[in-house]
């Protein structure tokens, strides 16, 4: 299949992922887009040698780049690299010397287009060749970094980022209500959201934490096709990234999980691998294979960082919540696996099972 062709210019989208044309409107973007070039490179190709003057802005939309200070060693910088978020090593003369590791995608301008337009728009708020992460710009920065940890490719990022959408909200907004159906992935762009749980209708509701730029929230009734588990609430006056439900469970949850069989672990069991159940402790205790777990959901977030990093957990049992606690876990950088068997299909392979203490 014939590879497909790179576009003559990069779209406002793409603009808008980088710093600082997220501050800049669709209309203005466009007008930058016109004079930009997207332009690719091979293995080995020079964006610019230390020393250059050439007055060039370069983005790395795709790919990997080695930077060179001078007389430093090179520094890898990939496109869901948090730096990567403003322009590759901007001063004139460059202090820099960047080359292409592999296939790489940029955007490229002139110096003077930017400046152009900003200036016809009256904002001379900042400089092209002294682009820096703001405090506006924190979100992203946390967000490019949490799908970085995650691992997931570089194609996933960009279309996710590409497919936020900016809802302004009110302060006292209900964000996201306990016991609705959920619909999307939110993060906090501006503002302070706080997490409100009910025990049940009429209830005395309990503020349980407070949620700023960056953090993100609505995941688990995504994941698990179930309802919210609490209500979002703003605080102040902000603005929220959304992403459909669609899109984060195909770009974010399914690339992370990953499925195994009884009888491709059962010989690593105990070894360095544990099988993780994440039932209430009074339903776990009859039915535990050994070297299991018990990990009772709600305190799944307070365990997991006490887990040994080197064991491969494996989440069986609780149907309802396999997938959701094995993308949990993954957060917190576990090796972990969703068991396909069921319990009625495992003893009919193993004849001996017993309980195992959970972990208080």
């Amino acid at each position: 299949m014939a590879e497909k062709e790179l576009p003559k210019h990069p779209t406002a989208k793409q603009l808008k992922l980088f710093s600082p044309f997220n501050k800049l409107s669709e209309h203005v973007l466009n007008k930058i887009a016109e004079k930009a070039e997207m332009r690719q490179l091979r293995h080995g190709d020079y964006l610019f040698k230390e020393g250059d003057t050439e007055a060039m802005t370069y983005y790395l939309v795709s790919g990997e780049v080695e930077m060179t200070p001078a007389g430093g060693s090179g520094i890898a910088i990939s496109s869901i690299s948090p730096q990567s978020i403003k322009a590759l090593s901007n001063d004139k003369p460059r202090r820099s010397t960047v080359k292409a590791v592999g296939k790489v995608i940029v955007i490229v301008m002139n110096d003077e287009v930017l400046n152009t337009v900003s200036g016809s728009i009256h904002s001379d708020s900042y400089k092209v060749d002294d682009i820096s992460i703001t405090q506006e710009d924190d979100w992203m920065t946390r967000f490019v970094q949490y799908l970085d940890a995650l691992k997931l490719p570089v194609q996933n990022i960009q279309y996710v980022m590409s497919h936020l959408q900016e809802v302004p909200v009110r302060k006292g907004t209900v964000v996201v209500r306990q016991g609705d159906i959920g619909d999307h992935y939110y993060i906090v762009k501006k503002g302070v959201c706080k997490v409100v749980w009910q025990a049940q209708p009429g209830a005395k509701p309990v503020e349980l934490v407070t949620l700023k730029e960056g953090a993100g929230f609505g995941e688990e009734a995504l994941i698990n096709d179930g309802k919210r588990n609490a209500s979002i609430v703003m605080v102040v006056d902000g603005v929220l990234m959304r992403l459909a439900k669609s899109a984060f469970i195909n770009q974010v949850v399914d690339p992370l999980l990953n499925y195994v069989v009884y009888r491709d672990i059962e010989k690593h069991l105990g070894r360095d691998a544990l099988l993780v159940d994440v039932r209430e402790p009074g339903e776990a205790s009859h039915t535990n294979l050994k070297h299991t777990i018990n990990i009772p959901f709600k305190v799944l977030r307070k365990i997991a960082p006490t887990l040994d990093p080197a064991k491969h957990y494996i989440v069986y049992l609780d149907r309802e919540n396999l997938k959701v606690t094995a993308f949990l876990m993954t957060q917190f950088g576990l090796k972990v696996s969703v068991l396909k068997d069921s319990f009625d299909d495992i003893l009919s392979m193993v004849t001996n099972y017993t309980d195992v203490p959970g972990i208080d």
